[in-house]
């Protein structure tokens, strides 16, 4: 299954799966203990570390490997080749876009939301990368 096939309702069915945790169960992350858990920009700075496999985290493309496991891309014994991983990527419209990674036969558009309204222009960011990288698919992730 492509991510482009994927409804927001399948995300619903698949959330509400997930297990109820109580307020005195739960432990705080590593962001809410550093009081950024609510910081779009600086955790896009660090998922962008993460996945860039080029980074000092010598933890190759684990990440990368695993978002692109968990959207439904199954093809474990052949990864693209990363290219590169951006923040904040102009659009020609002057839109931002998040987080774009960039492989050898796809790009990925992250666009990160935490507690709040998705009021991008998607469809700008997607003509963005299909000028820009026009032989490569196209993965969206909000």
């Amino acid at each position: 299954m492509k991510i482009n096939e994927i409804t927001l309702n399948k995300l619903d069915s698949l959330i509400d799966t997930l297990p109820e945790i109580s307020k005195k169960e739960r432990r705080r992350s590593f962001f809410e203990i550093g009081g950024i858990a609510h910081k779009e920009n600086i955790i896009s700075n660090y998922l962008a570390y993460y996945f860039d496999q080029n980074e000092y985290h010598h933890l190759d493309n684990l990440f990368l490997r695993s978002l692109l496991e968990v959207i439904g891309h199954k093809d474990k014994d052949s990864y693209s080749e990363l290219v590169e991983v951006k923040r904040e990527v102009k659009t020609e419209d002057n839109k931002r876009i998040d987080i774009l990674i960039i492989l050898d036969d796809k790009v990925v558009i992250i666009e990160n939301k935490i507690y709040h309204k998705l009021v991008n222009p998607l469809s700008s960011y997607t003509k963005y990368v299909k000028d820009k990288y026009p032989h490569r698919e196209i993965i969206k992730i909000v």
